[in-house]
């Protein structure tokens, strides 16, 4: 971030790098690391396989969800008002078909596809059980994690070619 000690610093030692610097996630970085790039992108690989594995993932999601009140309906308070919708001639349709195939593609992906699928099924039943007004936002998040999941096979898409050059120049 220009104006910062770090930037200065960088800047004094002839490392940052002018002009756009592209994607972060094939290692194109904005610097000059001192360290080798491999290592570097390595090492995000990694972090981003633990942090976004699904088991990790559902295991969080859970604990989350689980960490939350129940919704005031479920607890029998009174909701505070809300502002009238605007009414949709088929709009209620198409939600509900949105909300179907996204909860199909998270029960195949997560429930059926997934070597993790023991832990959705037990982590789906204990929300269900031990949270239930909750449901909707614990498949609303899956949903969100399974956006990251898809972005974490195009980082290593993206990554790998980098690495593998990087230690073929570190190499030579």
């Amino acid at each position: 971030m220009p104006g910062t000690k770090l930037w200065d610093r960088l800047q004094d030692e002839r490392r940052i790098v002018d002009g756009d610097v592209g994607d972060l996630a094939t290692g194109v970085m904005n610097f000059l690391p001192d360290r080798p790039i491999a290592d570097i992108l390595s090492e995000q690989l990694t972090a981003w396989d633990h942090l976004y594995a699904p088991t990790q993932f559902l295991k969080r999601t859970m604990r989350c969800i689980l960490d939350m009140r129940p919704t005031r309906s479920a607890m029998g308070e009174a909701t505070p008002p809300t502002a009238p919708r605007k009414a949709s001639s088929n709009g209620n349709l198409a939600d509900s078909l949105l909300q179907l195939r996204l909860l199909g593609k998270i029960v195949w992906h997560f429930g059926l596809a997934s070597q993790g699928r023991l832990e959705f099924w037990k982590a789906l039943w204990t929300v269900w059980r031990r949270n239930p007004s909750r449901i909707k936002r614990f498949l609303t998040l899956l949903v969100i994690g399974y956006d990251v999941l898809c972005f974490t096979e195009v980082i290593h898409q993206r990554a790998e070619p980098t690495i593998t050059t990087a230690r073929i120049k570190a190499a030579a």
